[in-house]
């Protein structure tokens, strides 16, 4: 299953990471306070189960991104600007546009965060691997499960947080928990969907 997920910027943003002041000001974070409504990156992933592991979001540093506005509902997101229309179809305007490198540092919202990711920082990096053939332009990425996920984890000093054991069966208090993978989907498709998380799939 492929799932369109939001993953919405911090209440509180901070540049502990380097996001860029400036950039959080055009994105609408204005003197402690979001002015219109608090913008998300989108993302997709055909692995709904990974989520549980979501580490950070990675882009493309040399990228061309979107920030989105929804017509009737003011919704705001960031996505590649060459697949927008392809993702959202009708009734989005560009806000801005800006290169992958300008997002680094923001941090975001996790969709899941299992207790040993409590005290981690959820943020944007630079991958060169991530294209605009496909998806959003803006990569989900859990270490413990993919390869190019792991370089990247290793490459800023994450820890690898394991949510599934050795037989493929999700562990934690995650939706679908004690379900084999590929059966637990369809829990956490539920849950996105419910809690407003989901944009589509």
């Amino acid at each position: 299953p492929s799932v369109f997920v939001r993953f919405p910027i911090l209440e509180e943003p901070t540049s502990d990471y380097g996001a860029s002041a400036a950039v959080l000001e055009r994105l609408g974070y204005i003197n402690g306070s979001w002015s219109g409504t608090r913008p998300s990156f989108m993302a997709w992933t055909t692995t709904p189960w990974t989520l549980t592991a979501n580490m950070a979001l990675a882009v493309g540093p040399k990228e061309r991104y979107a920030l989105m506005q929804e017509g009737e509902t003011g919704e705001r997101v960031l996505l590649a600007e060459v697949l927008a229309e392809r993702v959202l179809g009708e009734g989005w305007t560009a806000d801005d546009t800006f290169d992958g490198v300008d997002l680094l540092g923001i941090g975001y919202e996790p969709p899941y965060r299992s207790e040993e990711l409590a005290n981690h920082a959820h943020r944007v990096l630079a991958a060169n691997y991530v294209t605009t053939d496909d998806g959003t332009g803006i990569v989900h990425t859990a270490p413990a499960y993919g390869a190019e996920d792991a370089e990247l984890g290793k490459e800023h000093d994450f820890p690898t947080v394991h949510t599934v054991d050795l037989r493929g069966v999700l562990q934690g208090d995650f939706p679908g928990a004690g379900k084999f993978v590929k059966q637990a989907d369809k829990d956490i498709i539920a849950d996105l969907k419910e809690r407003g998380i989901l944009f589509k799939d």
